[in-house]
């Protein structure tokens, strides 16, 4: 490679001779390398080159029985596909395929394997020198399913806001609507705008005249100050006189949510929309987003974002999206963009005012878990984030505010305590999460199930957001073993709330959390279960003693918190009532 990281000619002649020795050997698997990445290159020698050039931590593999990173954590070669071929000490290509021992190469023998009638195959030779439950095809199907899930998360994990906006689709879009978007007036405005501020008096006037030159007429302005002490109250009083459909609503101070909560109890109109009063709408906002929900019968609409970055760069915020697109990547619906209507919002109970962040977010989810919102795409609102615009609360409060909407969003602890009779006595549930670490999380569970015995046992593993590999090792180790389950989150969820997540999925009366790395030790179900009968019995602070618990308590006091008091880094075990590891 260059200084600049490009291929020198000699890097080219070898990726096109070991590409040539893959293929030739067989082991290149088109379905897989498609399901894994999304891609359909023009042959398979782009395809092989695609795998050989990427980094072994992060890359695609030729071949469900070949992990990269499993290679290249047994092997001294630099490259995975150079130890698979001269490397004569490397006796496995993953978790899935071990060689019998001989003086040919991994790859012969995955090759002499390959070429047999696969399709009879009974069982794979594995790592642990045990029969894998399954034939190749069986296994294939499996890891394909691993590869797709996580190429479908990863591709809503990396959506990204474009810099550029199609300025003739939203003229075209613009010249379809409907014009006649308002009833006959019947005093009862179309649209309610909730507005709430707190000493914005030099700014709240730009996000008013917006309102005010909206091409739909049928609206009222609700602008809720929350208890602000600059010249707020002046300003808006006189604005009050000069349009009769401006309303103030004063209350103490008490956050952006209760006074949006209090606008929506204020509210008269059919539909509620929202803009802080640091936002701008373009004209036609109101207009276009009516059309489209009229048209659509739909519950909600929202559109498109422009953003005002430093340096005169710009980006765009919005794209159709449903609920998983949200709960995977990033919220592509912003609340000044939103328009719903006003049952509907009201049905959800409106804004949680028990958090201080990501509160759009969380409405947003809600609202999509039963209703749809449709995508008007159009640019309806201006938003200035350069950093001389001034404090905001995403400058001013923790991102972990962000795995609290999730955990929230992804877990029903009325649900998990409504089925707690229905899990299985004496079975234990060890919960363990992982990220980017499966080599130590693969002894974890060897050495629990191990010591294990004829126990009745199952570990989730909660894998969160690591490299696609990670998933992919994790269930090819245990592939056909019922008491192992592997799972993985789109996002990089800390601790407690992956150990929420696998609790949720979890069957056992009593569990214990576990860590990677960290082995079992003799009879550990034993001393678990009896923990877990002393915390039953009313003493539950040696609950970490041996970290294992009966379910009926962790469910009662719902889990770990997902944003301990006082740890930036959102890692800490503790319980919702304050009881910490």
């Amino acid at each position: 490679m260059t200084k600049s990281g490009e291929m020198t000619i000699r890097d080219k002649l070898r990726l096109r001779y070991w590409t040539w020795r893959i293929q030739r050997a067989g082991l290149f698997d088109s379905a897989y390398f498609a399901a894994q990445t999304g891609l359909n290159l023009r042959s398979d020698r782009d395809a092989i080159r695609h795998c050989l050039a990427g980094a072994v931590q992060t890359t695609s593999t030729v071949h469900p029985l070949i992990e990269p990173s499993w290679i290249a954590y047994q092997s001294v070669n630099s490259d995975w596909f150079v130890a698979l071929f001269r490397d004569r000490a490397l006796s496995s290509s993953g978790p899935l395929f071990r060689a019998v021992r001989g003086r040919r190469s991994l790859a012969a023998e995955l090759n002499q394997f390959l070429k047999s009638d696969s399709s009879s195959v009974s069982a794979l030779r594995s790592c642990q020198g045990q029969e894998t439950d399954g034939a190749l095809e069986q296994a294939r199907d499996e890891l394909t399913r691993v590869a797709e899930t996580f190429w479908e998360q990863d591709a809503r994990s990396r959506r990204r806001n474009p810099t550029d906006w199609d300025v003739a689709g939203e003229q075209r879009f613009l010249a379809t609507l409907d014009p006649a978007v308002e009833p006959v007036s019947t005093g009862t405005p179309l649209v309610s705008v909730i507005m709430p501020t707190f000493n914005r008096a030099s700014l709240i006037g730009a996000a008013i005249k917006s309102v005010r030159q909206q091409t739909v007429r049928s609206w009222e302005l609700i602008i809720v100050d929350d208890g602000s002490t600059d010249d707020t109250a002046a300003l808006l009083a006189g604005l009050q006189g000069e349009d009769a459909r401006i309303r103030l609503v004063s209350q103490a101070n008490a956050g952006v949510s209760a006074a949006r909560n209090n606008g929506i109890a204020h509210a008269a109109g059919r539909y509620i929309a929202f803009l802080d009063s640091d936002n701008v709408w373009t004209p036609d906002f109101l207009r276009a987003s009516l059309a489209e929900l009229q048209a659509q019968e739909a519950s909600g609409s929202y559109s498109a974002v422009e953003i005002q970055l430093d340096g005169g760069e710009r980006e765009y915020l919005g794209a159709p999206a449903e609920r998983q697109d949200l709960l995977d990547g990033r919220n592509l619906v912003d609340l000044n963009a939103l328009i719903v209507l006003r049952e509907i919002l009201v049905a959800e109970g409106g804004f949680d005012t028990g958090l201080r962040r990501w509160v759009d977010y969380d409405l947003v989810l809600r609202l999509l878990r039963d209703h749809e919102l449709v995508y008007v795409p159009m640019i309806g609102v201006l938003y200035d984030h350069r950093a001389s615009a001034g404090d905001r609360i995403t400058t001013s409060e923790s991102p972990l505010w962000r795995l609290v909407v999730l955990e929230k969003n992804l877990l029903d602890w009325v649900k998990i305590d409504r089925e707690l009779g229905s899990r299985v006595t004496g079975r234990t549930s060890v919960l363990i999460r992982t990220r980017r670490q499966w080599a130590q999380t693969l002894a974890t569970i060897e050495s629990l199930l191990q010591l294990g015995g004829d126990a009745d046992v199952e570990i989730v593993v909660m894998d969160t957001a690591s490299p696609r590999a990670e998933t992919a090792i994790l269930t090819a180790a245990f592939l056909g073993d019922r008491r192992v389950r592997i799972q993985r989150t789109a996002t990089d969820v800390r601790r407690p709330t992956a150990l929420n997540l696998a609790f949720a999925e979890s069957t056992g009366d009593v569990i214990v959390i576990g860590e990677s790395g960290v082995l079992a030790v003799a009879d550990w179900i034993g001393s678990a279960r009896e923990a877990a009968r002393v915390i039953a019995g009313g003493r539950p602070a040696s609950i970490y003693a041996t970290g294992a618990m009966p379910v009926a308590e962790f469910s009662a006091r719902h889990g770990f918190t997902p944003m301990p008091d006082g740890d930036l880094s959102g890692e800490s075990l503790v319980l919702r009532d304050g009881v910490s590891a």
